[in-house]
């Protein structure tokens, strides 16, 4: 599924445009986004938490020069779902 899926089967649900769903969707991610450029963490209750986590200096190799580099220290989002969440992906999967 891409984005223009979910706007249109968002859509579908709920009955309105397309360009209002979009507008919604995209205010949806813009706050999420937002929200962990702070480092701050995001919960959806029965969905998972959005978080931000640092990775420190570490080494690695770079294969087009064929050299190990000190790569520097950066932020990463990180996704945990929520225990509801694994419980329906596998009731789904098992048909």
């Amino acid at each position: 599924m891409n984005k223009e899926q979910l706007i249109s089967g968002m859509a579908e649900k709920t009955g309105k445009t397309k360009t209002e769903t979009k507008k919604i969707i995209e205010s949806i991610f813009d706050e999420l986004t937002s929200v962990l450029s702070e480092e701050k963490s995001f919960t959806i209750t029965s969905f998972g938490n959005f978080s931000v986590v640092k990775r420190e200096r570490r080494k690695g190799f770079n294969p087009s020069i064929e050299k190990f580099m000190m790569l520097p220290p950066k932020l990463k989002p990180r996704f945990k779902t929520s225990e509801i969440l694994k419980e329906k992906i596998n009731k789904n999967g098992r048909k």
